[in-house]
């Protein structure tokens, strides 16, 4: 039988993970020798679903549909573990979605401080409630990703409540493509970032579509057309509060 190189990785993958462990370790350990621990809150997750474009990666996604460089939950729904000794709970579970954005208010909420506003919107909420008392998480505002080089063909998404839309930003090369996303041939990055509009939405409940397999737009149009509406104004308000970088190279159209 044919022996399959990949394999030969598996030694180097286990290795990252077991001196991860490690290491994380020596940090605990040490906030507890220290009598640090029950003012320290530590948080531990992955920025991206896991890599599957390389010989030396061997995560999977599950029943979740894409995986990292994806908007959809394959790409940014991860496991998280979070550490505060006589606040949460050990062992305690919660399967409340969190934002990376929600860690601003939570910390300032745990700190005893107001996040700071300086006329900045503040896209988090306090996730706490959650994590301590298992209530869920109040939120003002939907929760957004958006990657403007993703794969699989949409390059935004919106959770709210139980509903996410996924958004494809227009124009570019190649619309719905799997591969990363290609601003037209005589955009700069920062011009399809900040010049273009979304499209192709689809909408799923993934509380019963864990998978996003089945497009909700003809099956709920009232809700579909409202979540869009709220989706596009969203967009449009990161887009415009979003900085500017120099970021004048043009992505080759291959």
């Amino acid at each position: 039988m044919k022996r399959n190189p990949k394999w030969d990785k598996v030694p180097l993958y286990y290795g990252c993970v077991t001196m991860l462990d490690h290491h994380i370790g020596r940090l605990l350990t040490f906030l507890d020798d220290q009598g640090l621990s029950d003012n320290t809150i530590v948080v531990f997750t992955s920025d991206n679903g896991p890599e599957h474009r390389t010989p030396t990666c061997f995560g999977s996604p599950g029943d979740l549909r894409g995986a990292k460089g994806h908007i959809h939950d394959g790409g940014i729904r991860v496991p998280g573990i979070v550490r505060w000794p006589g606040k949460i709970k050990a062992g305690a579970e919660s399967s409340e979605p969190i934002n990376g954005t929600d860690w601003l208010p939570t910390l300032s909420a745990a700190a005893g401080v107001k996040s700071p506003t300086n006329g900045r919107v503040i896209d988090g909420a306090n996730v706490f409630p959650a994590l301590v008392d298992g209530k869920p998480v109040s939120r003002e505002r939907p929760m957004m990703w958006w990657l403007w080089h993703a794969r699989g063909g949409y390059e935004v998404a919106m959770r709210d409540g139980d509903y996410k839309m996924v958004a494809t930003m227009l124009p570019q090369v190649d619309p719905g493509a799997v591969a990363d996303a290609r601003q037209p041939a005589d955009w700069t990055i920062m011009e399809f970032i900040k010049q273009a509009e979304l499209g192709r939405f689809e909408m799923f409940n993934v509380a019963q579509d864990g998978s996003e397999t089945t497009n909700l737009a003809e099956v709920e149009p009232r809700r579909f057309e409202v979540t869009k509406k709220k989706m596009v104004a969203l967009h449009a308000e990161i887009r415009a509060e979003g900085p500017v970088y120099e970021l004048g190279r043009k992505k080759n159209s291959r």
